[in-house]
């Protein structure tokens, strides 16, 4: 089920990573819900803190269809460490009909 918001929207979750040398991908989809035909575009942003100096951007997507855009992100460099890895949308200055949406975001290897 997608999620929903008008406002800017960050998830958070912590997790430890697989140590099994798989090739681990962060994939999901962006969208727009349907009905909004007056965005300017959301900011779509995934990034990672590994417990670093600094909090890393994986991927950065600003979309404006309502039609769903699959991403996939490599984050095979961070097995078995623990990690925060955070999504966020920011619909920017003007938010109407900025009605973003989040799908099927999941780790896979």
């Amino acid at each position: 089920m997608p999620i929903f918001r008008i406002l800017t929207f960050l998830l958070m979750a912590a997790l430890v990573l697989p140590a099994e040398g798989r090739h681990l991908w962060l994939c999901y989809y962006i969208g727009i819900k349907d009905g909004a035909p007056h965005s300017d575009g959301i900011a779509f942003t995934s990034a990672i803190d590994a417990g670093g100096p600094a909090r890393e951007t994986l991927d950065t997507a600003h979309w404006r269809s309502n039609a769903w855009q699959f991403r996939a992100v490599d984050i095979s460099r961070y097995d078995g460490k623990r990690v925060i890895i955070r999504i966020k949308a920011d619909p920017g200055e003007r938010t109407a009909d900025d009605w973003e949406a989040w799908g099927d975001v999941a780790i896979v290897a």
